[in-house]
């Protein structure tokens, strides 16, 4: 069973990857650095919203597909020993009819009665 996990969405937590280099110049934005992250960080709160319920219904799809393959796994062991029960009382009434033909012969060959009384 796996445990729920808490996923920060705010405040924004940038990573420095070591990469990039300082800027030295002054840079302006258009619009404003402001509205730019504002932006941002509504496009970043949708698609971390998004990547959870990707993440939760995937998961969702994976636990049923174990739970469906562990009731075919059943119903494949149960079918299988209702085969070997009907395969066992199929010969015992096989065997059944058998002893009572040869029953029947024996009755018939020391001439104790005719196959019509038998009936």
């Amino acid at each position: 069973r796996r445990l729920p996990k808490i996923k920060r969405l705010l405040p924004v937590i940038l990573e420095q990857n070591g990469h990039g280099r300082e800027a030295t110049e002054k840079w302006y934005y258009e619009p404003s650095f402001r509205e730019i992250i504002d932006e941002l960080l509504d496009i970043h709160v949708r698609v971390q919203l998004y990547d959870v319920l990707l993440e939760s219904y995937a998961s969702e799809q994976g636990a049923r597909m174990i739970t469906m393959e562990e009731a075919t796994e059943r119903a494949d062991k149960t079918l299988g020993e209702y085969r070997m029960l009907y395969n066992r009382l199929r010969r015992e009434s096989i065997t059944i009819d058998l002893l009572g033909v040869l029953f029947a012969s024996k009755v018939v060959e020391e001439g104790k009665t005719t196959p019509g009384e038998l009936a």
